[in-house]
C-alpha cells in the first residue's frame, strides 16, 4: 500500500480540497486520504503515482496543479502532528463500519 502526499493549488480558487476529497470519496483506487493542510492531501492506494496523476488531470483539467510525492514510512520528516505521523507510518484502507479514514479522517 502507497501513501502518496499530494499539494496544490488552484488556478483563480476554482477547486477547492473538498471538491477533491469528494472527488476521492468516488474512486475505488483511493483506499483512504487525509487532508491534512488547506492545499494538501494524503491518499492511500495500491495505485501508483502516474495512475493518481491521470485521474486528477482527467476531472480537474487545467483547474489545478499539483505535485504528488510517495511518502515512506519512518523516512519522512516534518513539523506536524501525531494523527498525520500515524497516518503515513501506519496506512490502512477507510474504514466502512465507521464512515473513517481508519479512524483518522473523512472518507467514507
Amino acid at each position: 500500500m502507497n501513501v502518496y502526499l499530494i499539494s496544490f493549488t488552484s488556478q483563480a480558487n476554482v477547486v477547492k480540497r473538498a471538491d477533491i476529497q469528494s472527488f476521492f470519496d468516488t474512486r475505488p483506487e483511493i483506499l483512504n486520504w487525509f487532508g491534512i493542510m488547506p492545499e494538501a492531501i494524503l491518499v492511500t492506494t495500491n495505485s501508483s503515482d502516474a495512475e493518481i496523476t491521470r485521474l486528477l488531470i482527467e476531472r480537474f483539467g487545467y483547474d489545478i496543479t499539483f505535485i504528488i510525492t510517495k511518502t515512506e514510512p519512518n523516512r519522512t520528516q516534518g513539523f506536524i502532528n501525531n494523527e498525520v505521523w500515524e497516518f503515513i507510518n501506519n496506512p490502512t484502507p477507510s474504514s466502512p463500519s465507521t464512515g473513517l479514514l481508519g479512524g483518522r479522517g473523512y472518507k467514507k
